[in-house]
């Protein structure tokens, strides 16, 4: 239950960092998805087909905020938690390691995806869409994640006392 509510409140502050402070921390027009990065982060921590409906409604919500059209971010997000998910359990190996490479290719993933869809509905170039937005914003992504999994290692594990978090053989995460 505590997991749950976890899960939903760090929803809540992933939207309301993406929306208040992600525009003020872009670097050459490159910004974090804060959103994406909490819902790799919790579906490969978790593995619960619960985070995928998450992801789904938290991205529905992130585009009826209007910063992209109604259903892509949703998409993406929900593909973004179950690919973490399954990823997780297949490769990982509950090492440092093996989750951030998760949440990079996942990430990298979808922002390329989401360039696609920039480019077929705005006509971009797709050497644009992929050089200026996709990978700028992918690297920041990783950036972000760095920061944010010990934080949801600890959370996430503190809710749950059976939860092993994520540990490399010179960094201990708890």
């Amino acid at each position: 239950m505590r997991e749950s509510v976890l899960l939903v409140v760090g929803a809540a502050v992933s939207v309301v960092l993406q929306i208040v402070l992600a525009p003020n921390i872009a670097i050459l027009g490159a910004l974090p998805d804060f959103v994406l990065v909490y819902v790799a982060i919790s579906a490969m921590l978790l593995k619960r087909d619960s985070v995928v409906v998450m992801a789904f409604v938290v991205g529905l919500l992130v585009d009826l905020m209007g910063t992209s059209t109604v259903g892509v971010c949703a998409g993406l997000f929900a593909l973004a938690a179950f690919a973490s998910s399954r990823a997780a359990g297949f490769f990982g190996n509950d090492t440092l390691g093996a989750t951030f490479a998760i949440s990079m290719v996942v990430s990298l993933l979808v922002e390329v995806l989401y360039a696609g869809f920039y480019v077929s509905a705005a006509g971009v170039p797709a050497l644009d869409a992929l050089g200026q937005r996709a990978l700028p914003c992918a690297l920041y992504d990783c950036a972000m994640v760095l920061i944010t999994l010990p934080v949801l290692t600890h959370l996430f594990a503190s809710a749950a006392p059976s939860h092993k978090a994520p540990s490399s053989s010179t960094v201990r995460l708890r």
